[in-house]
């Protein structure tokens, strides 16, 4: 049986790079072990799990199957070519002792790094990815709302212990870029659509309606694509906002993927 402790849910007005850094070092400084919860206004929730205050792995938000599946073709290009031959090998594998008790995405990173198919090194710098994109989407909301759940069983296996403020300053500094590229209204979470074909025709020449035409099709997002076409997401922001501000071009919203397993049907651990 488990001890956990919920705290009320608590308000944060202007949630900027100094007050997550001072959120994330008072947690430091208390030697917190749990779940940091954070929630914007319209009920959005992100979930840093963390282990002495730093972070382990995060998940949530609008879109977390794309991001992990975004991150693992860029870090894990062998893992994302093949990935699903390593999921149905999962029902054949027995993994002592693994932790499955955050979310899949990162229970198959661990597998991963303990069958020794993937490197730690490699497996860290995907979750710091992971981390400061899941910052920035945080940063954008202005106000969130925090919760902190403390755990008496923390986390038993950690891939990294990534200390917050490197990527906080990261994240904030990516999003300073995107609001001076006129871009702050915009999620780079939404997908851009050819909203009049023929005015997109007529209007630009037959060389850029044509690589318009095969690049957007209204259901991959702005971070979708810039993995798509191995460039960075501000540069494929910038690339589309004349479209844009010609409303040749619109920007929508997409559901998530479907998760790739449940955690129900994964082999469990032995205790």
């Amino acid at each position: 049986m488990t001890s956990d402790r919920t705290s009320i849910m608590i308000p944060i007005p202007e949630f900027v790079a100094s007050k997550q850094i001072q959120l994330f070092q008072g947690l430091k400084q208390d030697g917190f072990s749990g779940q940091l919860v954070l929630q914007d206004l319209n009920e959005k929730k992100w979930i840093f799990f963390l282990y002495w205050g730093r972070i382990v792995y995060v998940t949530g938000g609008l879109h977390p199957v794309r991001r992990w599946r975004r991150h693992l073709v860029h870090y894990l290009p062998h893992i994302a070519s093949q990935l699903q031959e390593e999921l149905n090998r999962l029902n054949d594998v027995f993994v002592e002792n693994i932790n499955i008790d955050i979310s899949w995405d990162y229970y198959l990173l661990s597998l991963w790094v303990e069958q020794q198919k993937v490197e730690r090194e490699a497996a860290t710098k995907m979750i710091r990815a992971i981390v400061s994109e899941v910052l920035f989407d945080i940063t954008q909301t202005g106000e969130i709302l925090y919760q902190l759940i403390l755990k008496d069983k923390p986390v038993a296996k950690q891939i990294a212990m990534i200390d917050s403020e490197q990527q906080i300053i990261e994240a904030w500094k990516l999003w300073q870029t995107w609001q001076r590229s006129q871009l702050a209204i915009y999620s780079p979470d939404l997908a851009p659509a050819i909203k009049d074909l023929e005015q997109l025709q007529a209007r630009t020449s037959e060389k850029t309606y044509q690589v318009l035409t095969r690049l957007i099709d209204g259901r991959h997002s702005l971070r979708d694509l810039a993995v798509q076409k191995q460039t960075d997401v501000m540069l494929m922001a910038r690339s589309l906002i004349p479209y844009l501000k010609l409303k040749l071009l619109e920007l929508v919203e997409i559901p998530d993927l479907s998760p790739p397993i449940v955690l129900s049907t994964l082999p469990t651990s032995s205790t």
